[in-house]
Order: structure tokens, then sequence, then C-alpha cells
């Protein structure tokens, strides 16, 4: 067979007999051929040698179907055992086939129809398919479900380049995909595009939970499913009615389609489901809100873009509005508009205060930029306007622009709660650990943020007049505020940061506080207005890498002054620290009675010098007392010694012990601090066990008239 050039269907010894009879106008033929494995039987009667008017019955057989496929250029062809039969009728109408039936492996297929020589002419067809697995179906679509099929039924079609390029299409089928079932029945006068319908598609399925886990989709829900669907010519466009429910989902659509890929669409669309934290797990998410979802709105395709028009989300109390395109190209932008309604945001998120929210924004989307404009949000108290945009992946660039009326932080500030502990802290050597700071990160973003603010609320105060400035680029990173305090003053402060190489940084902090009335000092018992005016300057320098490194190199001058005003009983309390308090008490005994402190001023100055602080002079005066101090601390080992004075006021009676010590001083560390009887207090006690206890009335009286010195006044 080489010799004659022809395909080599197989190789072997090769038998070839036939015989010819005439019978009439017609001539009988008998064949038998074989070629190695590769078996035919041709037996009938011939009209011409191109086989018109021909009516013949045909049985081939090849044992690997592979290999012959390989002739003709066929891939996926299982190496199975193929047999073919049946009766072909050839007139110069075109071809009939009768009884045409075969087999490859476990696929079988019968055939019965006509298949007209012109193109004009009707196909019709009657069929049956079965095939044992569609994995085993070689397609360049995704791999399909391992699920055996059977379809059975007509199709009529005048032929064009193919199937769905053919006019004048109908069919009636019915089969089984695995348990589905499904029916198709009614014709199309051309698939793509769609024209002429009148056509009802119909699928069940009494476990659809499983078909979906066969189909490797996600599992939304289990039970039944059904499915039916009908498209009916309506003008230039087709009518399309789709209804389906799995378990407790539903669906329905509804519009009009163009083409089978939904270009060229306007549809509407309702989606429900009760359990909506089922579908959330499918795709492995959490957190779900309980309540029944639905969805439903109207979408508009084109072969550029879907276009989504009144869409509205709702997730029990939860609901959202959405509109805008999406195109089907990724390198164009997606354009949204989008409005949220929550009356509790602790339903989308636990550990949030329980805040009603209002969301509206536009968003765009671009393969390197995802942008929110016209962001108009209310949570709770707070009413924010401004932009956000996200750019670039590695580094990724942030722009914020901000604008809040009001900004609302005190439900994020529970008064008097602490963070729950399952365990208590771990013990620290240092109060300044040598803990890596994140610096690293800092170099793979860039930021610039702006934030004005009209009021912002805090829980021990108020400010107003806010503006802030972020600027983060290639590591280096600086930040400045400026503020008017709620009672009065101003704050204006700056933060600089810039890497230095080794995983180091210096920091530069500028600050400055004039007459701001802080709320830590106001309660039930004193009005803010009538708070201690707050003074304050700070310039602090310092590099390191930890924030042991950054103590132990800070170069910094603070001064901090106090003018009159009323502090609430029992201020350091809220501070959180058991030391403090105790050291207040003991400096101060008459404030666990007091309702309020009056004080008449306070001073404290530290000058810090490569680590090494010296807090002089240290000054608060009260109506009934006077407190000096002075004292040192080392950042590089966190000792410290801070020796206290306590002195009566002027008016105020003395009692044998109440001032019996007192000199008291703040020794130990940062992380580990103590209280103990200063020096000068150790020698007082000695004289007053000398003298039977007349010194400590003597020196009360001595600590008295000093006392009653205003060291609040100028000299």
């Amino acid at each position: 067979m080489k010799n004659l050039r022809l395909p080599v269907f197989a190789s072997g010894k090769t038998d070839i007999s036939a015989t010819l009879k005439s019978a009439g106008k017609l001539t009988a033929l008998n064949l038998n051929a074989s070629t190695g494995d590769l078996s035919m039987h041709v037996a009938g009667r011939l009209g011409v040698l191109r086989l018109r008017d021909s009516d013949l019955t045909v049985n081939a057989e090849a044992a690997d179907a592979s290999r012959l496929a390989q002739v003709f250029n066929i891939k996926g062809v299982p190496p199975e055992k193929l047999s073919v039969k049946g009766r072909v009728i050839t007139k110069s109408s075109g071809i009939t086939l009768e009884g045409v039936h075969a087999t490859l492996g476990g696929y079988e297929g019968a055939v019965d129809g006509t298949l007209p020589a012109r193109r004009n002419r009707a196909r019709q067809l009657r069929f049956s398919l079965t095939v044992p697995s569609l994995a085993d179906i070689r397609t360049p679509l995704p791999p399909l479900p391992p699920l055996p099929l059977s379809v059975s039924g007509e199709v009529q079609y005048k032929a064009q380049k193919s199937l769905l390029s053919s006019r004048d299409i109908q069919l009636d089928l019915t089969g089984v995909v695995g348990n589905s079932r499904f029916t198709a029945k009614g014709g199309f006068a051309r698939l793509d595009p769609m024209e002429g319908a009148d056509f009802a598609l119909t699928v069940s399925n009494p476990d659809g939970g499983a078909l979906l886990e066969k189909l490797r989709l996600p599992v939304i829900a289990t039970g039944r499913l059904d499915m039916n669907a009908t498209l009916k010519q309506a003008g230039n466009l087709t009518d399309l009615v789709l209804d389906a429910q799995l378990g407790d989902v539903t669906a329905h659509a509804s519009g009009k389609v163009a083409r089978l890929g939904l270009q060229d669409s306007d549809l509407t669309f309702r989606v429900e489901a009760a359990d909506p934290a089922r579908i959330a797990r499918a795709f492995d998410m959490a957190n779900i809100p309980a309540g029944k979802l639905t969805a439903n709105g109207r979408m508009l395709t084109t072969d550029m873009e879907y276009k989504f028009a009144g869409v509205h989300v709702a997730l029990g109390a939860i609901t959202a509005q959405l509109d805008g395109t999406i195109p089907t190209q990724r390198e164009r932008a997606t354009q949204l508009h989008i409005d949220l309604a929550a009356p509790n945001v602790a339903d989308l998120k636990a550990g949030l205060p329980p805040l009603p929210l209002r969301l509206s924004a536009a968003v765009s989307r671009q393969p390197d930029r995802l942008q929110l404009t016209d962001i108009n949000a209310q949570l709770g108290a707070t009413r924010l306007r401004g932009s956000l945009a996200l750019i670039g992946k590695q580094p990724r660039s942030i722009e914020a622009n901000l604008d809040a009326a009001v900004l609302d932080l005190t439900p994020f500030q529970p008064p008097g709660t602490k963070s729950p502990q399952t365990k208590p802290p771990a013990r620290k050597s240092l109060l300044f650990d040598e803990q890596q700071l994140p610096y690293a990160k800092l170099g793979k973003m860039k930021v610039q943020g702006h934030l004005l603010a009209g009021e912002i609320r805090l829980n021990r105060g108020v400010l107003h007049q806010v503006g802030t400035t972020l600027a983060l680029d290639n590591g280096r990173l600086n930040y400045r505020i400026k503020a008017r305090g709620g009672f009065g003053g101003s704050i204006d402060g700056s933060m600089e940061l810039t890497p230095v190489g080794s995983g180091s940084a210096t920091m530069k902090v500028d600050l400055t506080l004039k007459d701001v009335r802080t709320g830590f000092a106001g309660g039930e018992s004193v009005a803010p207005e009538e708070v201690p005016p707050l003074g304050l300057t700070a310039q602090l320098t310092s590099t390191g890498a930890t924030p042991h490194q950054l103590a132990s190199a800070v170069t910094s001058t603070v001064l901090l002054t106090q003018g009159r005003g009323k502090s609430k009983s029992g201020i350091m309390n809220t501070l959180g620290s058991d030391i403090l308090r105790q050291l207040f008490t003991k400096l101060n005994p008459f404030a666990e009675h007091d309702p309020y402190t009056q004080i008449e001023c306070s001073v404290l100055r530290v000058v810090v010098n490569n680590g090494k602080a010296v807090a002089a002079p240290m000054l608060l005066q009260t109506h009934k007392v006077a407190i000096t101090a002075n004292g040192t601390v080392d950042l590089h080992t966190e000792k410290l010694q801070i020796n206290f004075n306590t002195r009566p006021r002027e008016g105020i009676g003395i009692s044998p012990g109440m001032f019996t010590n007192p000199f008291l001083e703040l020794t130990g560390t940062l992380a580990h601090p103590s209280i103990g009887v200063g020096t000068k207090g150790v020698t007082s006690g000695a004289l007053a066990a000398a003298t039977g206890g007349i010194s400590v009335v003597a020196k009360g009286v001595v600590d008295r008239v000093i006392g009653e010195t205003n060291q609040c006044k100028a000299p």
C-alpha cells in the first residue's frame, strides 16, 4: 500500500475479494477486504462508479481505532475496538442512513436520516449516543466530569460552516447525564447570532449538591435541582425566561438576548438564598451575618462590557445598591457606584461597635489601580467624605484625601475597660525592648494622605480644626498635625523618620501644645472648661533599629507647664498604672477624699542627652500641698532615681502622721519601679525616734511655712 501512496490504515497481510454482477440497471456488489486487524464487508447494489443511486450494507471493524484515527490526524480517540455497520443509500439528491450503528469500546451510537447534497436542504437525523464517562472526552474546555451520558432524539438543520452557524435548526432531545435528566425541544433559524427561536430546555437532578461536587464547583446548596429555560423570537432579539432552584436557592432571569454567549443582552434577574452563610463557606468565607440573601436588578451586556443598573442586594437588614460597568477585557477600567447601608456594623465584623453605617462611593478598577472617589460615609456620629486610591503592587502606593465634618472615635475607646487576657503578660526586663522595628515594610509602600476634620471626638477630649498630613516614600516618613483644643489652645506637631541603613532609622519629633485643656482631668466633678490649661514644648532626635536603641540614643528637651484649674479625683486610676496610683496617694493624701484637686500650677522640665535624662525642676502645687522633685533616668539601663518632697500649704491642719515621711523616692527600672523612703526621710525618721516625736511636729511646722510660699509666682 505504500507503493500506491495511500494512507497506511494498518500493517500486515492484505486480502481483497469482490464480485460484481449485473442486476438490471444496477450492479450487485459483494466486497470483502482486510489488512492487518482492519476488515470490511460491503454488499448491495451500485448505480455508477461515483456511487450515485446505490444501496449498500456496510460492516467494518478495526481492532485499534486510535491507529486508524492517526491516519486522518484525529486526536483523542481511545485504543479500543471500533465497529460500524448499517445501510447507506445514495441518490443524486443526497445520502440516506438507515440503522447505522457504531461502537468504540464502551461508546455506542446510532443514526438514521438524510444528508441532502445541496446545502440549502435540511439535514434530518435521528440519533442516540452513549458515553461511559465524559471525563474520557478530550476537549479544549476544562476537564469534563466523570459522568455517563446517554442522549437520543432528532436533529434537523441546514448545513453551513458549522452547527453554530447553521440555519433552521430543530431539536427534540432527551438525555441523562449521571443522575441529571434533560430535554431540549424546539428550534432556531440561526444559533449565532440567534434568530427565530422557539426553544425550551429542562434539567432536573435529585441531588444537585452531588452534581456540583462532581463538576468541581462550590457546593452552595444541596437538594433537588430543577431548571427551566425558554427562548422565543421577539423582533430582532430573543426573549429569555429562566427559572432555577437548587435546594433553598432560587434564581430567575428574563429579558432579551442576541447570542448564546449573552452578548447584546438586556436581562433582569432575581436570586434568593435562605442560608448565605452556607454559600460563603463553600467559597472559604466566614463571619457572614445571618439573614436571608436576595439580589435583583438589571444587566445589559455587549462584546465589551457588562452593565449593571439598579442591582439591589439585601442580607438580612444589610442592603447594597450597585450600578456601573465591568469590562470583558481586564485591561479596561471597571466603573461602579456602590451604596451600602447596615443598621449595625457589628453584624459585618465581630468586635466593631454597634453603630449604623451608610456608605456611598464610586469605584474604579484598572489592572494597576483601585480608586474610590465621591466617598460619603456615615458611621454613628462620624461624617466622612473624600477619595482613596491603591496603586500598583510592589511597591504599593496609597493616596488618601479625606474630609470629616465629625470624626467620632469614642465608640472605639470604651471607657474603663481593659482588653481580656487569658494569661498574665510575660514579665519584661526592659520597657523598651530589643525587638526589631518594621522599618523594612515602610520601604515597600508609598503613602500620601491628608485628613481635615472639623471635630475629632475622643473619650478624653475634643479637637477642632484638625489638619494632618502623612507622606511615606522610599522608607522616609513625614507626619504633621495642627489642631485647636476643644476648650481653647492649640496643637502643632511633626514627626520625621529617615532610614539610615542596617535596619536603623533616625527619628525627629517636634511637638508644641499651648493652653490645651485635656479631658483626662475632667469628669462629673469637674467641667471641661475648669480643667488646668496645659503647655508643652518637646524636641526629640534619636537613631536606632529597636525601641531600646532609640531610647538609648535620645537627645531631647521637654518642658511641660500647667496653669490653674481643677483636676478630678482618681485621675491616676485612668492611667492604668498601680505604681503611679500608689505614688500620688502618698504624695497627696488629700486626693483620696477630695472630689477634685485644685491645681495652682505644675512644671516639669526634662533634658535628655544620649539617653541620660535629668528631670529638674519638677513642681506640682495645689491649694493643699506643694510637691517638688528631681531625678535621673538612664535609658541605657532604664534605671531611675527620682526624689520627692511634699509640704502642706497655708491653712491646712497638720496631724502628726500625715507628713511623717514627706521624702519619697522612686527607684528601680522603668519596667519595674518601686516606691521607698528617700535618704532625707530616713534621717528624719531616726531623729523622730530619738526625740520622742517632737521633731515630727517641729518639722511639720517648718514644712508648712515653706509650703505657704507660692512657688507658682514668678520671682
